[in-house]
């Protein structure tokens, strides 16, 4: 049975997958390094000194000596400030603060693919019933999260942390990290990006420095 702080750990591991960014596929997911876990998504990492229950399985970490220098470099930096805790942010206007969107009934035209095939010559084409979304307008009585708070109800703004400006929402994500503190480096950056490390109770990490062309919505 997983403890409390596993169950909180596999939430920000999950927060992290969602927030999808456009990096190589390798950066994104759970892997295993050194034989413990650590997670990824091009813009955050996360390293463990121990398996965690409930993560998904993980395969050998792709980009390994890079993973390693973020690893030693939060390991070994020293202490600098506190994590934010009152972050600054407003109500999604996406969702309205509901931090769900409702789901609509697949397109019975093209059957949910957003395309339809011509019956004369098989060529596929934009179907004119959804205008290529797959989506009828009738919702569906169910629910998911909305993709610009991912749920939350609330878009934070970016905030700096220990001299370096770091997306909002990660901010938040990883404060519910146990004891998290951010990390002086006292190696240059990896590869010139600039990034904040950070420690936690049982493991490290780091995140890249916000910038206006990041995204993490699905």
């Amino acid at each position: 049975m997983s403890s409390p702080q596993d169950e909180t750990l596999n939430q920000v591991v999950e927060g992290i997958i969602q927030a999808r960014m456009l990096m190589p596929q390798g950066w994104r997911g759970v892997h295993a390094l050194d034989g413990a876990p650590c997670v990824s998504n091009g813009a955050v990492a996360l390293f463990w000194e121990r398996d965690i229950d409930g993560l998904p399985e993980y395969e050998p970490a792709p980009v390994v000596e890079t993973l390693r220098v973020f690893a030693r470099q939060s390991r070994q930096g020293r202490e600098a400030g506190t994590w934010p805790i009152d972050l600054p942010s407003s109500t999604c206007d996406t969702c309205a603060g509901a931090g769900k969107r409702p789901l609509m009934k697949s397109c019975s035209y093209c059957g949910g693919e957003g395309v339809c095939e011509c019956p004369t010559c098989g060529s596929e084409h934009e179907c004119g019933e959804c205008d290529g979304s797959g989506d009828s307008r009738e919702p569906s009585g169910e629910t998911a999260a909305c993709g610009v708070c991912k749920g939350l109800g609330r878009v934070f703004v970016p905030v700096r942390v220990a001299g370096t400006q770091i997306d909002g929402f990660y901010a938040h994500l990883l404060g519910q990290l146990p004891g998290i503190v951010p990390v002086a480096s006292t190696e240059p950056p990896v590869g010139g990006a600039p990034y904040l490390s950070f420690r936690f109770s049982g493991g490290c990490g780091t995140v890249m420095e916000f910038s206006r062309g990041d995204s993490h919505e699905q």
